[in-house]
């Protein structure tokens, strides 16, 4: 009896074996495909789908899906809206008018577009990353999908690609705004994080360089974010956000 208390899901052991076993066979097929032994074979996306999948069911917990709607009455909520508009605003201030709105691109950015709509959604199977026989690099795709997706909504031009940099950069910020609120649970700590954050140079540069490194702050941010959450929180649905932004 106390068992079935303490666990009252008898299959989150199956679930947990489950994901264990397609993160394998995702390592496999993966594998497979990069060596031309079976590529582009559907199992290098399937599986990853599906381990992630019954992760999150073996991380799921009752209440962990519960939502306070007096969120939307507290200042907290008042203090990020606030923020959101003084992000945008002074990223947008302007925008026209800036070098990476109207002089062109930067040559990683230009690439990274070219593959996009050379490799997305076109007769290429899914991979993780490809290799540009150009720069004989590698290039991992997430960000190439991301702006895709942009340009298929809105058409291909340099304006919806620098909002869809805009909206990483947007994550980056809030992210990293959160995780200090949770480490300081301070406002004015909160405050001056989002104030520095903001105006920060690097940050301004590495979002409109818009090459696919741009992705990666906004993933590692959640991805720390998620993390302390879960671990502070004893919370493993966070945990599990957290190592699937790692990855």
């Amino acid at each position: 009896m106390k068992s079935k208390l303490n666990n009252p899901n008898p299959f989150k052991t199956y679930y947990f074996i489950l994901a264990i076993f397609f993160s394998v066979i995702c390592l496999i097929s993966t594998s497979l495909h990069y060596t031309e032994v079976a590529s582009g074979n559907f199992l290098t996306w399937s599986s990853w789908l599906l381990s992630v999948g019954f992760l999150f069911l073996y991380s799921k917990e009752p209440g962990n899906f519960k939502f306070d709607l007096s969120v939307f009455k507290s200042k907290r909520l008042l203090l990020y809206l606030i923020l959101t508009c003084g992000f945008f605003i002074t990223h947008l201030w302007n925008f026209s008018n800036l070098p990476w709105s109207d002089k062109g691109l930067f040559d990683d950015g230009a690439w990274d577009i070219y593959f996009a709509k050379e490799r997305i959604f076109t007769d290429q199977p899914f991979q993780a990353a490809f290799f540009d026989d150009v720069g004989l690099i590698s290039r991992e795709v997430v960000f190439h999908y991301y702006i895709t997706f942009f340009f298929k909504l809105f058409g291909y031009n340099l304006l919806v690609f620098n909002i869809a940099l805009t909206v990483l950069g947007y994550i980056t910020f809030m992210f990293t705004t959160l995780l200090a609120e949770r480490l300081f649970n301070k406002k004015s700590i909160t405050i001056f994080t989002a104030i520095v954050m903001n105006f920060f140079p690097l940050h301004f540069m590495h979002m409109y360089a818009g090459h696919r490194y741009a992705m990666a702050a906004p993933m590692i941010m959640a991805s720390v974010y998620f993390s302390y959450t879960g671990f502070s929180m004893k919370n493993k649905i966070r945990l599990a956000l957290g190592h699937c932004l790692q990855h």
